[in-house]
């Protein structure tokens, strides 16, 4: 399936918790054209990954698994698939991110001709669900995480890049080097961080950074097992009233016979909106309101 997406122009991403990728996997993925593989990994502390998921062995298998990708890789002579890692926050891991950082650090390779690529970036997922609400962090916790701590992985950050000999001039800060991976960085919060933190402390993530419309929802749909068809994931886990269902039309008629409703978004089913969808939304409206401007200038000019 890979190979097929490949040749047809897609760039490929997998999730995965990376158990089963043993050699013959491995080289497999490399070969398919795959471009990106998400590995889920919480803490490189065997006890702590241990409490998360009830398996001692979950760290050991999920480092044999990347172990095996970069041996295809060096195999093969490519550099695909980068590796990305997916970590939930929580109050079990929250304070130890300067040190989980500086793991994945000693694990990344770090290619002469490209040494800021993006292999080994993270992004940082707040945990989620209401039957975790015991592993939520206080709004305390966050606050002291995205000041204190992500000073302290910064700092971590810093020194690797001086390790690997990036020049002082060409240097990044984190945020820069992976800017979808802090939660509140990554987007503009309206109400600063403390309410962010107040809200977060709730399980509310992302409602402080929703535009006034949705420019995502025309171009996805996210479908349930019996078919029906809803605008995203945010939407399909709340249930609203779907679109329509896969199996009676398409995908893209579903979409195209319900954009007047767009006009509805973002709505009470999207106050848990994916954080990557805020970040288009954002980057979409900010591109909108310059070319408004610049349209408004000219025009100006023209008179």
């Amino acid at each position: 399936m890979v190979a097929f997406a490949v040749r047809l122009g897609c760039a490929v991403n997998i999730n995965t918790n990376a158990e089963l990728i043993n050699p013959k996997v491995a080289i497999n993925l490399v070969k398919s054209g795959l471009a990106r593989i998400h590995i889920s990994l919480d803490s490189h502390e065997t006890q702590l990954q241990a409490k998360i998921f009830r398996s001692p062995e979950r760290v050991e298998k999920v480092l044999r698994g990347i172990f095996n990708l970069q041996i295809a890789r060096e195999l093969l002579g490519v550099r695909h698939p980068q590796i990305h890692i997916n970590c939930v926050l929580t109050n079990l891991n929250l304070e130890q991110f300067p040190d989980f950082l500086r793991f994945l650090l000693s694990v990344r390779e770090a290619h002469p001709e490209n040494p800021l690529s993006g292999d080994f970036a993270f992004h940082l997922i707040p945990v989620g669900g209401a039957e975790n609400e015991n592993l939520r962090p206080n709004a305390e916790q966050w606050r002291k995480f995205y000041t204190k701590t992500w000073a302290e992985a910064e700092k971590v950050w810093q020194e690797y890049q001086e390790s690997i000999g990036v020049p002082s001039n060409e240097r990044r800060s984190l945020a820069e080097w992976v800017p979808f991976a802090n939660p509140f960085l990554r987007v503009n919060h309206r109400g600063g961080l403390d309410s962010y933190c107040e809200q977060a402390a709730r399980g509310i993530y992302w409602a402080t950074a929703l535009t006034k419309r949705c420019y995502v929802a025309p171009t996805q749909a996210f479908v349930l097992p019996d078919g029906s068809q809803h605008w995203c994931g945010a939407h399909a886990i709340r249930r609203p009233k779907p679109l329509g269902n896969v199996r009676e039309g398409g995908i893209r008629a579903n979409i195209r016979r319900n954009i007047t409703r767009l006009k509805e978004l973002p709505n009470e089913f999207c106050f848990n909106c994916a954080g990557a969808t805020c970040a288009i939304n954002q980057s979409v409206e900010r591109i909108l309101c310059d070319q408004i401007k610049a349209m408004k200038a000219n025009s100006l000019m023209a008179s």
